[in-house]
């Protein structure tokens, strides 16, 4: 039976707490004697793999404790047409509102600039459209869109002709973008790019953007150029536009012939691009932020990483290895370790075996803890999920997701719920542009296997203590007082309602076990 006060549910019919701003170590100790929560207590088992301070549990079968874990499924595979005919798009993630920005260039002698907000549709397992908008009239031209994670910024960067323009936007509630400019009347931006091989990173030290590209024309044409870009709410104001390689050009006349990331390990940047100025090779070079506020950067002399062609190529920072992979050519892979601006180059393997791969992408599922990489191999989309170990990359699984010969293979990963999305021109459909679900994660929090949260770190083997149901758990921080937390698909305290819910926050290093499933 709920228990009122005032008129107002405080213990709901299934032990939870509500309306609730604060509880006492008195209040608690009343609770357990009321028999809420079986006495607020906690009890000590032998850890099952390591746990971490503050982690969902679970009870295993053999009265052990885990932390929750997560497994990845390739499944819910269901295409939309995001537009007719299409190509030079983006697809970014805006984790605030769990929704997809897909930018795009018309493929229709239009050619004008315009895009799509998707969400998540749970009842038909697919992606809808939850908003349109249009930046250009114009005949446009190398597209690039960034996002700033702090500021919560859209940056898009185009050509008109010659001319290079820019504006910024936000997400509102509703799903909408509100422009910093108006229609038809952006920002120039006066760098010469060119041949759609704008790159960008986030440094995470800086919390700036920063741009790579290929100069245009001029002086140094081909060469390798960078600007960096400071958001400030739905603004953006950029440095000076500096060569980071005067002497080695990017690769001409074909796309993705670039990649960019950021290791958050070493906080440094890693390019890879194709030189031309050296038989096309793969090639790479590390770069470093002069100062936290600084808009100018040191690059390191570029280095040869594989003596094929660089094509398709990506790379991407891991933050569970701590390493870097870089993919290309035929499938291609290599793990880089950075050490300072040193470069460490890992034996050339293949992320799949069968095929040459004219296209790939990777990004971090942080649910799984694994990478994920999209590609194009003997005319086919591939998907594969897997991990880095020393220097070796090794696939946990592989499938193929819906349709024939993509191209502009982009992809965006959902924190919030664990989904990948993968975005592509379909050029077997008059170059549609299509979409498609093709990982889901699940963990195993639920079915009543939960049990409480740590209250210390525990080591594989050793005996720590679990705070249970009616208890107050101490060893978490960062939360808000009287907020709902759950287990998220990663199997960590989460806001987000889920099936399995932990309990409420009653300060901001302090949560009260309230509930299970």
């Amino acid at each position: 039976m709920a228990i009122k006060v005032g008129g107002t549910t405080v213990i709901d019919d299934s032990r939870a707490l509500n309306n609730i701003t604060s509880v006492d170590a008195t209040t608690v100790a009343a609770l357990g004697t009321a028999g809420v929560g079986g006495g607020g207590g906690s009890f000590d088992a032998v850890a099952s793999g390591s746990i971490a301070a503050g982690k969902p549990v679970i009870l295993n079968s053999s009265g052990t404790i885990s932390e929750v874990t997560t497994t990845a499924g390739f499944g819910g595979r269901k295409n939309r047409e995001v537009y007719t005919r299409g190509y030079e798009f983006s697809g970014v993630y805006d984790p605030e509102y769990d929704l997809l920005v897909v930018p795009y260039i018309r493929d229709d002698n239009s050619d004008r600039l315009q895009g799509q907000v998707l969400f998540f549709d749970s009842p038909n397992d697919t992606l809808d459209t939850k908003s349109y908008f249009q930046i250009s009239d114009s005949a446009c031209n190398n597209l690039h869109t960034a996002y700033d994670p702090v500021e919560k910024t859209f940056v898009f960067i185009w050509t008109e002709g010659s001319t290079g323009y820019y504006t910024t936007a936000q997400m509102q509630s509703n799903g909408t973008l509100t422009f910093s400019t108006t229609h038809g009347n952006h920002s120039t931006f006066s760098q010469q790019m060119g041949n759609n091989q704008m790159v960008s990173y986030y440094n995470t030290d800086t919390s700036k953007l920063v741009f790579m590209y290929r100069k245009y024309s001029g002086s140094y044409s081909g060469s390798i150029y960078y600007i960096v870009g400071t958001c400030s709410g739905n603004s953006i104001s950029f440095g000076t536009q500096a060569g980071a390689s005067l002497t080695n050009t990017i690769g001409v006349g074909s796309y993705w012939p670039t990649a960019v990331t950021y290791d958050e390990s070493q906080n440094k940047a890693l390019y890879c691009f194709r030189n031309a100025s050296q038989s096309n090779k793969l090639y790479a070079m590390v770069g470093t932020a002069s100062s936290s506020t600084s808009t100018t950067m040191t690059w390191t002399t570029p280095v040869e990483l594989d003596g094929n062609e660089g094509t398709a190529i990506d790379v991407l920072y891991d933050p569970e290895s701590q390493k870097n992979l870089v993919i290309y050519t035929n499938a291609y892979y290599r793990v880089l370790t950075l050490s300072g601006n040193s470069i460490s180059i890992g034996t050339r393997g293949q992320w799949y075996s069968a095929g040459s791969q004219t296209e790939g992408k990777i990004v971090f599922n942080k649910a799984t803890q694994e990478l994920n990489i999209a590609g194009k191999i003997a005319n086919s989309p591939r998907l594969t999920s897997g991990s880095i170990s020393g220097t070796t990359f090794s696939a946990s699984g592989n499938t193929t997701f819906t349709g024939s010969d993509p191209q502009n293979v982009k992809l965006a990963y959902a924190d919030s719920t664990a989904r990948l999305w993968v975005v592509w021109t379909n050029a077997d459909s008059g170059d549609r542009i299509d979409s498609s679900l093709t990982i889901t994660a699940t963990n195993n929090a639920g079915g009543g296997n939960f049990v409480g949260v740590s209250s210390e770190a525990i080591a594989s083997g050793a005996t720590g203590e679990v705070v249970t149901l009616g208890g107050v758990n101490e060893a978490v921080s960062g939360l808000t007082v009287n907020t709902r937390y759950y287990v998220d698909v990663g199997g960590n305290l989460n806001a987000s309602a889920s099936d399995t819910l932990i309990g409420r926050a009653v300060a901001q290093n302090k949560i009260i076990i309230t509930g299970g499933a």
